[in-house]
């Protein structure tokens, strides 16, 4: 948004209740254009915080997926072990079978018997260790668990701080148009009140000494501007 400072000239000849007017008219443009600035300072700042919340939020989104790939490789080695265990637990079991029947043999299998005892004992201490394992792979599982509800947790704030802030740029935005809109309409009162003081020093708008021209035209490519440039923004000519 452009706000371009306005400003009445009077002849000081003119009477005073127009130069009242005209005075009046400068100081509402002065208000309008400081409060233009004041709030598009606002808006600048405003926006430059919700670019630092905004790469913020995707430092977290990383970091999200970064716990979230471990988290994934964690439960595949889980499921490993799991696995692992199930096959020992397997391999126990067949064991402790051979250990009954071997113990109705007691007799004449003793050395037998001693042998199987020892590889049951190997066994126990294989399965002991994947247990110990996956203990702490379950505590790392948990610690994982717990960092990442933290980030859901910061990312959560921020998304609502990010709504807050988007919803005050939205309000000092339509103010903004608001102004916008006050200025234009002043600057059409403007243009009245030049005609009106034209008219009241003589001027006349018809006939063989008129000396103020009105033309309307349909669009701009009938205009050529010789001295000043055009507002393509506004569609106006500022003549110099």
């Amino acid at each position: 948004m452009t706000v371009t400072r306005a400003r009445i000239s009077v002849d000081h000849q003119a009477p005073d209740s127009l130069m009242s007017g005209a005075l009046k008219i400068n100081a509402n443009f002065d208000l309008i254009n400081a409060e233009c600035i004041r709030l598009q300072s606002e808006l600048d700042a405003d926006q430059q915080l919700l670019d630092g919340h905004q790469a913020e939020l995707a430092k977290h989104a990383a970091q999200l997926a970064s716990h979230q790939t471990e988290l994934g490789q964690h439960t595949t080695q889980l499921a490993s072990h799991q696995t692992e265990l199930g096959q020992h637990a397997t391999q126990l079991a067949s064991h402790q079978s051979e250990l009954g029947r071997h113990t109705t043999q007691l007799s004449s299998h003793q050395d037998s018997l001693n042998d199987h005892q020892t590889k049951l004992t190997s066994h126990q201490t294989t399965l002991d260790n994947h247990a110990a394992s996956l203990s702490s792979h379950q505590t790392t599982l948990s610690t994982h668990a717990t960092s990442l509800t933290s980030h859901q947790t910061t990312l959560d704030s921020h998304t609502t701080t990010l709504t807050q802030q988007q919803t005050v740029i939205n309000r000092q935005t339509a103010e903004i148009n608001s102004l916008t809109l006050r200025l234009a309409n002043t600057e059409r009162n403007l243009i009245d009140a030049l005609l009106e003081l034209e008219t009241m020093k003589k001027a006349e708008l018809t006939g063989v000494n008129a000396n103020i021209y009105v033309e309307t035209f349909r669009d701009l490519g009938g205009v050529s501007i010789t001295a000043g440039m055009l507002d393509t923004a506004t569609g106006k000519a500022l003549l110099r």
